[in-house]
């Protein structure tokens, strides 16, 4: 991450929870992509993808893990909210919402 950019936030909410999301900034963002989108690849590798969303992306709350949404399935949302969060996460990374 880049100390000397100030790092932009969003509030988001899935599946009636809420959550704060935050742009490392570009480079990260940018070299997350380079590790995670085979060439040739339409979609890029999920799991990596979802992990460092949940690590560095979303800051509230903090901690959150995959197994989460499945040992928590009825308070997070399970699967399909898992897939939203990420969802949310690229589109506000990319700048498309």
């Amino acid at each position: 991450m880049n100390e000397n950019v100030e790092l932009e936030q969003k509030e988001v909410e899935v599946a009636g929870n809420k959550y704060i999301i935050q742009h490392p900034g570009y480079e990260w963002y940018l070299s997350l992509i380079d590790k995670n989108c085979p060439p040739n690849a339409v979609v890029p590798k999920q799991l990596p993808m979802m992990k460092a969303y949940l690590k560095h992306v979303v800051v509230k709350p903090r901690d959150l893990k995959i197994n989460d949404f499945q040992s928590k399935k009825d308070e997070l949302g399970g699967m399909p909210a898992l897939r939203k969060l990420s969802l949310k996460c690229e589109r506000f990374l990319s700048g498309r919402e």
